[in-house]
Formats: structure tokens, C-alpha cells, sequence
């Protein structure tokens, strides 16, 4: 029996996603961007990760201190609507790399 399709209803605002190119999609800022969280994640993380793992405690606070400082929260939003920006593709960039870490 298959599901029917999730609804995300009229109200969603998908104006964002026409900022997105379909062709050349990262720019120099996404390239220097991918460089800055690659590097603090083979310098920050990954080296901890199994040690985190074999403890079962991720320094939760620090972690998430250091990656705000770097401004790696809210890359989706514009400045003009509280985040770092510079959009969708930046947030991508970030969450690829967070991931590798473990």
C-alpha cells in the first residue's frame, strides 16, 4: 500500500528555491565556505570523534559554540531574516561536511 504524498500546504513560502541555480551551483563564496568547514572539521572534530564515541559524550556546548562563532548556523537565511546566509546551498555545504566527521 503506498502513502499518499506530504502536503506542505499553500501556505509554504518556496521563494527561496528560485534563488538556487540549476546550473553552476556553487559560487566562490559556497568554495571558500566548503574550504573553512572541511578544514575545521578535520581539525575540530574528526580527530575526537571516536574517543566521543567510545565515551559516549560529545562535548555538545563547545562544539556548537565554536561552529556559531564560525557563523554555521542559519546559512539558508539571509542576514535580512536573522541568519548568516548566504542560502540553501551554504546550509547544504555545512551539513555535508558535519556529517563526515562521524
Amino acid at each position: 500500500m503506498t502513502q499518499p504524498p506530504v502536503s506542505l500546504g499553500g501556505s509554504t513560502d518556496r521563494s527561496r528555491f528560485n534563488a538556487i541555480p540549476r546550473f553552476g551551483l556553487f559560487t566562490e563564496e559556497h568554495d571558500a565556505l566548503r574550504s573553512t568547514v572541511r578544514d575545521w572539521v578535520a581539525r575540530e572534530l574528526r580527530p575526537h570523534a571516536e574517543e566521543w564515541e567510545r565515551e559516549g559524550d560529545f562535548p555538545a556546548r563547545s562544539v556548537v559554540r565554536e561552529a556559531g562563532s564560525l557563523g554555521l548556523f542559519g546559512a539558508k537565511y539571509g542576514e535580512d531574516e536573522g541568519g548568516t546566509g548566504p542560502d540553501l546551498i551554504a546550509d547544504a555545504v555545512i551539513t555535508v561536511f558535519f556529517s563526515s566527521a562521524f
